[in-house]
């Protein structure tokens, strides 16, 4: 009879140690609901989110200095059912770094919302918008790092950027994937942050860019309704760069540049079937690439074309300067046309 107690008293304490997350068993890193995020995050600076599909019922607040990895394709933060919220939110923090993340929301219709971008108009209102976000970066964060993460199915979107970043004190972005989701990255106010290597497809909208002092290369915002949505509501929305990004195969428009003021210039990008606009726009520069879309410009000031292939297998070549009747001015210098064989 003593042996038994003794024999049950060690597996409850077994149990108990490996429900706090002390255990080195095997067994610990398929098993959900031991994991809490959450709490370890009280107590580590480095949290390691094992293999499994671990799901959120509410936001995960991250403090500064703290640390998130895991195993990319295993490591799995997943939005419960019916949970609208964001999974990691970072609020006025610094020195913060998450890697090796699958972020899963719960939403999966947008491939039937590509008409909401049928007009101009319907774009600005964003009408079909549910919600669930993988990372929320807000309020004057700075130097935190996010990489290596892969996000899907998040009705708002996998990376929201809110007044963050900064000359000294940027915001890194680097190696992501997004998918399956209304919108990649919507950026409202971050400034001076690197986006490197981030590839968005199949969502709404690619990227909603609404801040200045942006600069991107070498993404893809490929096969989405609008790729590039440079919106002007916030006071300095604009004057970044993209180099060696792509625009293709988006269902609508592949950049849709409405009512920015600051300027935005484009270097070796390319942009395949997906019609380039630009609206009340000053200062859009585009030079060294190569476009096979049409091009329309309504409104604004002065903008430029420069040192870009045009092909025609998409109506690239064709330019629509003062489109419905509007007084622009769209300079075109040292373009070529050219023909190509095979397929892109």
């Amino acid at each position: 009879m003593r042996k038994e107690i003794i024999f049950t008293v060690l597996i409850i304490r077994f149990l108990l140690l490996n429900y706090e997350g002390k255990s080195n068993s095997p067994d610990y890193s398929a098993c959900v609901s031991i994991f809490n995020l959450s709490e370890l995050l009280h107590r580590e600076d480095h949290v390691f989110v094992p293999a499994g599909d671990h799901y959120i019922n509410e936001t995960i607040i991250v403090d500064s200095f703290k640390k998130i990895s895991g195993i990319i394709g295993k490591s799995k933060l997943i939005a419960s059912p019916g949970f609208t919220g964001a999974i990691l939110e970072l609020n006025g923090v610094t020195n913060v770094e998450i890697s090796g993340i699958s972020f899963v929301g719960n939403q999966n219709q947008f491939s039937k919302l590509y008409n909401i971008c049928s007009s101009r108009d319907s774009i600005r209102e964003f009408e079909g918008r549910t919600y669930g976000i993988g990372i929320h970066i807000k309020n004057r964060s700075s130097e935190c790092w996010i990489s290596t993460c892969e996000f899907s199915y998040f009705g708002d979107a996998c990376l929201r950027l809110s007044n963050s970043g900064g000359r000294r004190f940027p915001i890194g972005i680097s190696s992501l994937s997004m998918s399956k989701s209304f919108c990649g990255v919507d950026n409202y106010g971050m400034e001076y942050s690197p986006t490197v290597s981030v590839t968005v497809t199949d969502c709404v909208f690619g990227i909603i860019l609404d801040a200045g002092n942006q600069f991107f290369s070498a993404c893809s915002f490929n096969d989405n309704g609008i790729g590039l949505y440079l919106r002007s509501t916030h006071p300095n929305n604009s004057h970044g760069s993209f180099a060696a990004c792509n625009f293709n195969h988006s269902a609508v428009f592949s950049i849709f540049s409405d009512g920015i003021d600051f300027g935005e210039t484009f270097s070796g990008c390319h942009v395949f079937d997906g019609d380039i606009f630009i609206e009340n726009t000053n200062g859009f520069i585009f030079s060294g690439g190569i476009i096979d879309a049409q091009v329309f410009v309504k409104g604004g000031k002065t903008n430029l074309i420069s040192n870009t292939g045009f092909i025609s297998s998409y109506n690239g070549g064709k330019i629509y300067a003062n489109f419905e009747d509007s007084t622009s001015r769209l300079l075109l210098k040292n373009n070529f046309f050219f023909t190509r064989n095979g397929r892109k």
